[in-house]
């Protein structure tokens, strides 16, 4: 004996919400065949199958004009009328011009309330997941912005040794240039000895004496000029050293410390974000507290 199905069992075989089996039967009931057994309306195996294909034809994408078209050239036109209601639980009869309504039976109540309580503990079940993860993708956000922000400070730390290093490069090449110029001051100071003996040596008479104080003079006054420029050249060339170097280490500096703040305001939107959403979960999970 070939098995019939109600809309309820329908929709418990096909895992779809029965409002959604209801909807496909009136949209396309020229291709699905009923029976009326009592006041009740049933579908055979093969009206199984076509919602079975209806099913997969929504899950590709097709619109219902779409789905009409592909089910017009697989399946038969049914000799009932389209459009009539497949789950009805009161019949209309027209007597002296009223309409009379027979009574829901209670175990139509019954099974009314359970497929409600069904559908309405999948759509709590479907928003406890939907908020599962939720949290799940702002935990991995903070994760993601805490190893940002240690990557960023392990950058700030990798600046500041760089910019030490540069201070101490810098030292060292202006203790090495005054080294350079305390050799050469001592070699002035020698030739300055060797010129004033030279002066005592050439003392043997008047005219030779205002020749080696001229020569001497001569020689002291350049040998001054030569120091003077060399040691202007120098502290030039250093204070312009020195303010590339600052220069470039404060706008590192900054750099790494705005990158230090957007991390820092992006861990603290994630950790707002994710006390909303444990909130809002509270409020879900205890509805009594809400109430009061």
């Amino acid at each position: 004996m070939a098995k019939n199905y109600t809309v309820i069992e329908l929709s418990e075989l096909l895992k779809v919400p029965r409002t959604t089996i209801n909807d496909w039967l009136s949209r396309h009931s020229q291709y699905i065949e009923s029976v009326m057994i009592g006041k009740r309306r049933v579908f055979p195996e093969n009206s199984l199958s076509v919602l079975r294909e209806i099913s997969e034809l929504r899950n590709r994408g097709l619109s219902s004009a779409e789905i009409t078209e592909e089910l017009a050239k697989n399946h038969p036109v049914q000799a009932e009328e389209a459009g009539k209601d497949t789950d009805s639980t009161a019949e209309q009869s027209s007597v002296s011009g009223q309409i009379m309504t027979r009574p829901v039976t209670a175990e139509e109540y019954g099974l009314i309330a359970q497929k409600q309580s069904e559908e309405l503990a999948q759509m709590i079940a479907g928003t406890f997941s939907t908020m599962s993860d939720r949290m799940a993708e702002l935990e991995n956000q903070a994760k993601e912005a805490k190893r940002r922000l240690i990557r960023g400070w392990f950058l700030a730390g990798a600046l500041l040794v760089m910019l030490l290093l540069v201070l101490i490069f810098a030292l060292y090449l202006s203790v090495t240039g005054f080294r350079d110029m305390s050799h050469r001051t001592g070699e002035i100071r020698t030739e300055t000895a060797a010129l004033q003996e030279k002066s005592v040596i050439l003392a043997g008479s008047q005219e030779e004496v205002r020749k080696g104080i001229a020569e001497l003079n001569a020689g002291l006054a350049a040998q001054k000029r030569e120091l003077a420029a060399e040691l202007e050249k120098n502290r030039n060339a250093r204070e312009k050293e020195m303010i590339f170097l600052r220069e470039q280490a404060a706008a590192q500096k900054k750099e790494y410390l705005q990158k230090i703040e957007e991390l820092s305001r992006a861990v603290q939107k994630a950790n707002a974000e994710k006390q909303a959403a444990e909130k809002a979960l509270e409020k879900i999970q205890n509805p009594e507290k809400k109430g009061k």
